[in-house]
């Protein structure tokens, strides 16, 4: 036997064989080489290189003096390829967030969400505006820039023209600002190109520069788009071949690791008899090993072959997150308060006109900070989608859905922490609720109790277990990254090859299909039970511009009416003819797309609906297939009520089922329960019928509830 130096001693373990070093240096590699990899950030963007503009010179002929005035003196006075003219962008908003949408002779130029300010309780008082500032490169000549501004939280979409007539190498500045007053242009048009030359003027006879035949001009942008499809083919590139080292590293490491585990068991003084007993011990030893060699190496396969690994980070926010809930009873009586918001509460205790009817909310306490909407359930309850708690710091705590049952108990649903790593930075699908980075809004309740949510570019499914699944859309709508063609589009067909631009407002029928709104509400598309996406209202349908405004269907809201089987939907239109106005149309799609619009009104001049409204901001059905909106109606005194409207398709006129005989004086926005005609409302932002006909109203930051005996009251806060 060789006796081992004291510096193999010192290196070695005593039990590692010397034919197992090797491997284990092997294993050590991949190791260190396998987590390399796992935790190096994702090689998704290259740097594109700038491609420098250079003003290539070419000859020219000197002209005769003898010679009259060329045509070539016209084209003199054009614009030099090369050299594009820049549009300067400055946006002021107040919303939370909001869509910019910008196109330049119909053709996109720029579209981006652009964050907003807020307060504290991102609900309370008003927004500070945010600024965002970008430069476009636009072809020299007379450009129509348009600029739309959405926010679908905000109930907001307006779109403005600017023109503008520019030069080679001149700078124009567009400031937009936007609130919820209305969206404004303010433009700073750049000096008017220099003039043609007049004819009739006599021509001092000079050496004109006469351009010779040129190469044809490449653009910077031309050049641009080459060196960034260039990059994107890299980036593709470097991604297979990360996933290839992950997977080669994984298993040397876990051959490896097998080999010394071996080795280690046959040095075993014990296992080299080959008795009965030591017999059944070597065989339970190999066992163990290739146990272990499998335990190892499939792991690491399956993570060389995720695109998007789940790092497990967890922030101490999530690991101490407890939902918030109200499940203890504070009291059986109706309270009567009033609406005081400061830091931590929404009421006063002293009585006023506010009436809480749930025994399990107490005044006293914040539970919601925020809520986007609202859906009844078929047992009398409501799920609603929002923001609640709040820490020291005056935060919401946790952001998901909660269930407020029949009685009034609140417990969550489908909630996480609002401080949260998430499985990566946006994810939205193919994993936990908690792990998701998915907003609480346009939702609905599926068969099961399950919720259908829109995202941006495809449609999610968020299980009874948590898990949250697309259903349709591109895989990369999960994450929302990669090319923009492989995430965006219009096609319809299977599930998984359907695409979508832009996906706000959901529901879901009896049959199981889903209606989408989708291309900034102007298609509707169903997703069937059986996997298949179809467009039942098209873009030149719905936002054609050959069509007038009161006769497009409108996509704005939607609601389904189980009693007659139809899509319920609405719009809110500003026009401009004669006069500035205000359109609303309130319209029945059926499932083979035709449509049919059942109210038309208007808040200025004479209203066909008999009324004259200011804007649609909800719209339900209840359980008689009867249309309710919710709208301010303007009072005949001068004044306005916003109010709950039934619609009377007979007569194509509204019926008032809130507000019917408040005065004007009495006409305020702030909250006021009690009897049905004199109960008040801040701004309604989403209605659900429950099966026994109760109302409940998402009014801002309360939920309130129309009971079957015609009384308003506050249920959820």
């Amino acid at each position: 036997m060789v006796q081992a130096s004291r510096w193999d001693s010192i290196v070695w373990p005593q039990w590692l064989p010397v034919r197992a070093r090797l491997p284990l240096i092997a294993q050590l590699t991949g190791a260190v080489a396998l987590t390399a990899l796992l935790v190096s950030p994702w090689w998704s963007a290259i740097p594109v290189p700038a491609a420098p503009i250079t003003a290539t010179p070419h000859p020219v002929l000197p002209l005769p003096s003898a010679v009259a005035p060329s045509p070539m003196l016209k084209r003199a006075t054009q614009p030099e390829p090369g050299r594009p003219a820049h549009l300067n962008l400055e946006v002021h908003h107040g919303f939370g967030s909001a869509d910019l949408l910008v196109s330049v002779d119909g053709t996109p130029a720029l579209e981006t969400k652009v964050d907003g300010g807020g307060k504290r309780f991102k609900m309370f008082g008003k927004r500070a505006e945010r600024g965002f500032t970008r430069t476009l490169d636009l072809d020299p000549g007379v450009r129509v820039v348009r600029v739309r501004v959405r926010s679908l939280p905000d109930k907001f979409d307006q779109t403005r023209i600017e023109r503008f007539d520019l030069g080679a190498a001149s700078v124009a500045a567009l400031r937009v600002s936007a609130d919820k007053s209305g969206l404004r242009l303010a433009a700073d048009h750049p000096p008017a190109p220099a003039n043609e030359p007049d004819p009739a003027r006599p021509l001092r006879a000079t050496p004109v520069p006469l351009p010779v035949a040129r190469p044809p001009v490449v653009t910077a942008a031309q050049t641009s788009a080459a060196l960034r499809a260039e990059a994107d083919n890299l980036a593709d590139l470097l991604q297979s071949l990360r996933s290839m080292l992950i997977a080669i590293a994984g298993f040397v490491a876990s051959a490896a690791t097998g080999f010394v585990v071996q080795e280690f068991l046959r040095s075993r003084k014990g296992l080299l008899f080959v008795g009965p007993e030591r017999r059944r011990r070597r065989r339970a030893s190999k066992v163990q090993a290739s146990l272990l060699f499998l335990a190892v190496i499939i792991p690491a396969l399956a993570g060389a072959q995720t695109s998007v690994p789940d790092g497990g980070r967890y922030s101490d926010a999530e690991k101490s997150y407890v939902p918030p809930a109200a499940t203890g009873k504070v009291s059986d009586t109706t309270r009567r308060v009033t609406m005081h918001v400061v830091y931590g509460q929404k009421f006063d205790a002293t009585a006023g006109p506010i009436s809480i009817t749930n025994p399990f909310m107490d005044p006293a306490k914040v539970l919601f900070v925020q809520m986007t909407g609202l859906s009844a359930t078929a047992d009398g309850g409501l799920v609603v989608g929002g923001r609640a708690g709040l820490d020291k710091d005056g935060h919401a705590v946790g952001t998901g859905f909660w269930k407020v049952a029949a009685d009034g108990a609140v417990t969550p649903l489908y909630t996480r922490s609002t401080n949260t790593y998430g499985k990566t930075a946006g994810t939205k699908c193919e994993a936990a609720y908690a792990r998701t980075h998915l907003d609480p809004e346009n939702f609905a309740i599926a068969a099961g109790g399950a919720l259908v949510k829109a995202i941006d570019f495809g449609v999610v499914r968020v299980g009874t277990d948590g898990m949250v699944h697309r259903i349709a859309g591109v895989p990369f709508a999960c994450e929302e990254s990669g090319q923009a063609s492989q995430v965006r589009g219009t096609n319809d067909g299977a599930a998984d090859a359907a695409r979508f631009n832009m996906a706000s407002r959901i529901a879901v029928d009896p049959q199981g299909n889903t209606w989408i709104v989708d291309q900034s509400l102007c298609a509707l598309r169903r997703l069937s039970s059986d996997g298949k996406v179809t467009t039942v209202i098209t873009p030149e349908q719905a936002c054609g511009e050959a069509i007038p405004k009161e006769d497009r269907p409108g996509l704005e809201f939607i609601a389904w009416d189980a009693v007659h089987g139809e899509l319920v939907t609405t719009a809110s239109m500003s026009v401009a003819r004669p006069v500035h106005n205000l359109f609303m149309t309130v319209w029945r799609i059926k499932p083979t797309g035709e449509f049919k619009r059942v109210l038309w009104a208007s808040k200025v001049g004479t209203s066909p609906a008999k009324h004259q409204l200011d804007g649609i901001t909800a719209v339900a059905v209840d359980p008689q297939g009867r249309i309710h909106i919710a709208s301010r109606i303007m009072k005949r005194d001068g004044g306005s009520v916003l109010a709950v409207l039934r619609v009377n398709e007979t007569g194509a006129t509204v019926v008032p089922v809130t507000g019917a005989t408040v005065p004007y004086a009495d006409a305020s926005d702030d909250p006021r329960d009690g009897a049905a005609a004199r109960a008040t409302f801040h701004y309604i932002r989403d209605m659900s019928f429950a099966p026994d006909g109760t109302l409940y109203l998402l009014d801002e930051h309360l939920v309130r509830k129309l009971d079957r005996a015609g009384q308003v009251s506050t249920w959820v806060f």
